[in-house]
């Protein structure tokens, strides 16, 4: 793009007209335009250059959206499942004992999942946490108490020991209530 003048917006002129001009070369997909404005009783060149137009398949929005939608109705029956199949207590403190042996030592102030329960068949964890008292920031202590559910997930409670490969959490469910 070359830009040859500036569009006017000052208050003096009235409010500018603005057209674009794409106009298609030899090559296909490589297009000439043109920026004009006018202010005033003339037509003012303001850049010019080429552009490359490309259409890539994009995915369908409306199946997008209908999906998260069926999914959003799903929700509270997968968290009642959830919380129906964690059964086994997961003592907190011992949790973070089994943490620090591994390697992961965290404070007192970043201990912040309490009353977890587990599923060790599924490798499931549901607990109580202390959110940032600025609930509306991503706060360390909050951020990382996911990091510790993972943790007690993956091990079953600390009952095994940890994977040390690349590992992935399917899903979490908040409930801020």
């Amino acid at each position: 793009m070359c830009f040859e003048n500036i569009i006017d917006l000052s208050s003096a002129s009235r409010i500018p007209e603005i057209q674009t001009s794409l106009r298609k070369l030899d090559s296909g997909k490589l297009k000439k335009t043109l920026l004009t404005s006018r202010s005033s009783d003339e037509w003012i060149l303001n850049c010019r250059g080429f552009i490359h137009i490309g259409f890539y398949e994009s995915p369908d929005n409306w199946a997008k959206l209908s999906e998260a939608r069926e999914k959003k109705k799903k929700t509270p029956k997968i968290l009642e499942s959830l919380l129906s199949s964690c059964k086994t207590p997961v003592p907190s403190q011992k949790m973070y004992l089994f943490l620090r042996i591994c390697g992961y030592h965290y404070g007192q102030p970043f201990q912040a999942a309490h009353n977890e329960h587990g599923n060790e068949e599924r490798r499931q964890v549901t607990a109580d946490v202390d959110l940032s008292r600025l609930s509306r920031e991503d706060h360390p202590t909050s951020l990382d108490v996911l990091l510790h559910l993972c943790f007690t997930a993956s091990s079953a409670g600390g009952t095994v020991p940890m994977a040390t490969k690349h590992s992935i959490a399917h899903s979490l469910y908040l409930d801020l209530e």
